[in-house]
C-alpha cells in the first residue's frame, strides 16, 4: 500500500489532500500542530488519516514525525507533500522584519527541514515529493511582499531539489496555485488589520491604496477549489510521468501569459496602485 506524509493537514490544501488519498487507500499521516487539529483530522477522516504532531520550524517534531512514519511504514515512504504554508501582508517598507522571518522560516525552511527528515524513506521508493507553491512564487504583487519572497525561494527549492534527487529516481513536482478556497485567506486578512492600524499618516497615505484593496480582495477572491489542488497532488504522485510544474486556476494561468507577453515593465504599469 503506497504511503504519504503531508504538512499542514489540519486545514485547507493539506486536509483536502489527506481526505483524498487515504481515501484511495494509501497509508495517509497528516502533520497538524495541536492536539485539537489531530482530533479534528481523525474525526473528518473517520480515522483513515493519522495525524502526527509537526510544527515544520520545530527540529525535534520534524525528527519525531519522521521517525514514527518510518516505524509505522517499515522505513519507506511513497509521497512527501510539502504543503504548511502562512501569509503576512504588508508593504516590504513597513512589513516588521519578525513576519518575515516568518514567512521564511515555515514556508521555505521548513520545507527543506521536513525534505531532509524524509528523504532517505523516498529514496528507499524512488518516491515523489510534492512541494505546494503559489501565483505570488510567478509574480511579486504589492502588498505581500514577504509571501511572494518565501514562494519565489519554493521555486528555487524545487527545481535544485528536482535535479539533485534525480538519480534515485525521485520525482519532485510544484503546485503553482492561483486563489483558492483554504482558510489561509481569513488569516492574512486578520494579519493585516493591525498592521494597517498601526500605520501613521505618512505611511498610510503611502500604502492605504494597498492595503485597504488587498484586505477585501484576500476576503472575496477565491476562484479555484480545493479539490483542484487535491487532484494536481494526486496526479503528481501517481502518474507515470508526473510534471515537473502544475500551474492551477485560471489567475496563475493568465500570470503565466502575462509575464510573457507584457515583461517586466509592463507588468509593473498594470499592478501600479497609484
Amino acid at each position: 500500500m503506497p504511503s504519504v506524509f503531508i504538512t499542514g493537514a489540519s486545514s485547507g490544501i493539506g486536509q483536502a489532500a489527506a481526505l483524498k488519498l487515504s481515501g484511495a487507500e494509501w497509508t495517509t499521516f497528516g502533520g497538524v500542530r495541536s492536539d485539537e487539529d489531530a482530533d479534528r483530522l481523525i474525526g473528518i477522516s473517520n480515522g483513515r488519516v493519522t495525524p502526527v504532531l509537526c510544527d515544520v520550524t520545530d527540529t525535534e517534531q520534524v525528527s519525531a514525525a519522521a521517525e514514527l512514519v518510518v516505524s509505522v511504514t517499515g522505513g519507506r515512504l511513497t509521497g512527501l507533500v510539502n504543503n504548511a504554508g502562512v501569509a503576512r501582508p504588508g508593504p516590504l517598507e513597513i512589513l516588521p522584519i519578525a513576519e518575515l522571518r516568518e514567512q521564511l522560516e515555515v514556508n521555505v525552511i521548513g520545507q527543506l527541514a521536513v525534505t531532509q527528515a524524509f528523504v532517505e524513506p523516498l529514496r528507499r521508493e524512488a518516491g515523489r515529493i510534492v512541494n505546494i507553491g503559489s501565483v505570488s512564487g510567478m509574480l511579486g504583487a504589492p502588498g505581500i511582499g514577504g509571501y511572494a519572497m518565501s514562494k519565489f525561494a519554493l521555486e528555487a527549492f524545487n527545481d535544485v531539489l528536482r535535479r539533485e534527487l534525480a538519480p534515485w529516481k525521485i520525482a519532485v513536482s510544484l503546485i503553482q496555485a492561483g486563489s483558492v478556497e483554504t482558510p489561509i485567506w481569513e488569516k492574512t486578512v486578520a494579519a493585516s488589520l493591525p498592521l494597517l492600524d498601526g500605520l501613521d499618516d505618512r505611511q498610510r497615505a503611502h500604502y492605504a491604496p494597498i492595503m485597504e484593496p488587498l484586505a477585501a480582495r484576500a476576503a472575496t477572491e477565491k476562484t479555484t477549489p480545493v479539490s483542484a489542488i487535491s487532484d494536481a497532488i494526486e496526479h503528481a504522485l501517481t502518474a507515470r510521468r508526473p510534471r515537473t510544474r502544475y500551474v492551477i486556476g485560471s489567475s496563475a494561468r493568465w500570470v503565466s501569459v502575462l509575464r510573457r507577453v507584457l515583461g517586466d515593465r509592463g507588468l509593473d504599469q498594470l499592478l501600479r496602485f497609484r
